[in-house]
């Protein structure tokens, strides 16, 4: 016996996460803003600080940047995901029409009326008798 699983996905709720995801990805601040430091650099003290802040920054924006590539190119993926779904779908569909159809025709076409059917009904035919056999009973 075979178990037939059914997966369904919800287009509607699919394509609504994929626009809080890019919300979401628009909404982290680009480079120039992450990178940016301010604060005084009189003395060496301050800049040695100012310095590091800096390079913190650095990582922060290119992790930043990652984090939104990363999420970006998920959207792009689940959405050609729910694309590919949809085509699949509509030909699935398709199919299962057409072949639906198909039997429909069958079914619904008479025998009498079939272009192929013969004319007049067979007859069985009388049982073969094999050479050298005699046709009398025992």
């Amino acid at each position: 016996m075979s178990t037939l699983g059914i997966i369904g996905i919800n287009l509607d709720l699919l394509q609504q996460n994929i626009s809080r995801m890019l919300e979401q990805a628009a909404v982290l601040p680009p480079v120039s803003e992450v990178v940016r430091t301010e604060g005084a650099r009189d003395e060496d003290g301050q800049r040695l600080v100012n310095n590091r802040l800096m390079d913190v920054a650095r990582q922060v924006a290119w992790r930043t940047e990652m984090v939104r590539t990363y999420v970006e190119r998920n959207a792009a993926a689940f959405e050609a995901a729910a694309a590919g779904l949809q085509e699949t779908d509509g030909q699935s569909s398709l199919a299962a029409r057409q072949a639906d159809a198909f039997v429909d025709g069958i079914v619904t076409t008479s025998p009498a009326s079939s272009p192929n059917a013969p004319s007049t009904t067979p007859t069985p035919s009388a049982p073969a008798t094999s050479p050298g056999a005699g046709n009398d009973a025992w």
